[in-house]
């Protein structure tokens, strides 16, 4: 349903160049296509230190990070690789899912979008992937 909030997973750490490439054209794109896009600057906190004072010594743990979203939909991609053209940067697949967090992380979508080896200029495979997933969520 494109009325309840949706991010799109990006790792602005971790993430390679087409991670946060095709990570920002998407989230532009369901935006543009009319969903209810939390931006994924402030999609979620993450907690991933505790820190505890012991008379003079300061012990810092560190266990697996835990996300909290401000969304209800999260879309979640697997990197694509890109190559760049003056500009541009373009690819030729990109495969995806959407998570349910309020109903137990469940993965109610899938998405693949092909283009055999021609390769598709980003932004444009992007609008193509929001307009049908839109599509979808209106039945």
């Amino acid at each position: 349903n494109a009325v309840y909030p949706i991010s799109v997973e990006i790792d602005k750490i971790n993430g390679g160049y087409g991670e946060l490439k095709v990570g920002g054209a998407l989230e532009n794109a369901l935006f543009e296509a009319g969903f209810n896009v939390v931006s994924s600057l402030v999609a979620y906190s993450e907690a991933k230190t505790s820190i505890e004072y012991f008379s003079n010594k300061i012990e810092i743990s560190s266990s697996s990070p835990k996300k909290y979203y401000k969304s209800v939909y999260l879309v979640d991609f697997d990197e694509p690789r890109i190559t760049t053209g003056g500009s541009k940067e373009w690819f030729n697949e990109l495969n995806g899912r959407i998570i349910d967090l309020v109903n137990g992380n469940r993965l109610i979508a899938t998405f693949s979008y092909k283009n055999n080896d021609k390769l598709v200029e980003v932004s444009k495979a992007c609008n193509e992937i929001a307009m049908a997933l839109y599509k979808k969520s209106e039945k």
